[in-house]
């Protein structure tokens, strides 16, 4: 019966944190999905910038949507190692500039 409840503990502990995960995430890019202006702009923006760079779509993660502008990490796959790099792209520039930490 102790087990047992060690293990509810447990399985609810987990299920905790991976909420945690997902609400820290889904609030960083909630502007995708309450507001379909900013939902189209953000799709726009990662094609001509994408375009213009020569990457792949499949290449970049989404990692925070704002009013001004969408943060991406830019992956590109290839032999050996895959470095990344995080870069702000301004909705009214189009222009990327490297991630303030």
């Amino acid at each position: 019966m102790l087990m047992q409840r060690h293990l509810w503990n447990f399985f609810w502990g987990i299920c905790v944190l991976i909420a945690l995960v997902l609400i820290v995430r889904v609030w960083n890019l909630r502007l995708l999905y309450i507001d379909k202006a900013v939902r189209e702009q953000v799709r726009t923006t990662i094609e001509v910038v994408a375009g213009r760079e020569g990457w792949l779509i499949s290449d970049i993660s989404l990692r925070a949507v704002q009013n001004t502008g969408v943060m991406i990490h830019h992956r590109q796959h290839m032999r050996g190692s895959d470095p990344r790099e995080c870069y702000f792209i301004a909705f009214e520039t189009l222009n990327r500039s490297p991630c303030i930490p």
